[in-house]
């Protein structure tokens, strides 16, 4: 599931489910956003890749890099 219509439908079913989630559960949800961004968002991609953190190397939500506030000034990360 990686069409951006498909992403957003996960994550609004998840909202409107309006229960916790437990952590593999937010997990599996997390690194899914985190494939679509990372394959989408070619600033974002290079800020991961200068990291040597990608999809394919990240296991749990934790290690997914966080952007830092000041490159919203930098970059169009939409």
């Amino acid at each position: 599931m990686t069409e951006p219509a498909a992403i957003r439908r996960n994550i609004l079913d998840v909202i409107q489910a309006g229960t916790a989630l437990n952590d593999d559960v937010f997990n599996q949800h997390a690194l899914l956003c985190f494939g679509f961004q990372y394959e989408n968002n070619i600033p974002y991609r290079k800020y991961c890749d200068r990291r040597s953190i990608s999809p394919a190397t990240v296991s749990h939500w934790h290690d997914v890099p966080a952007v830092p506030t000041a490159a919203f000034k930098e970059a169009r990360l939409v």
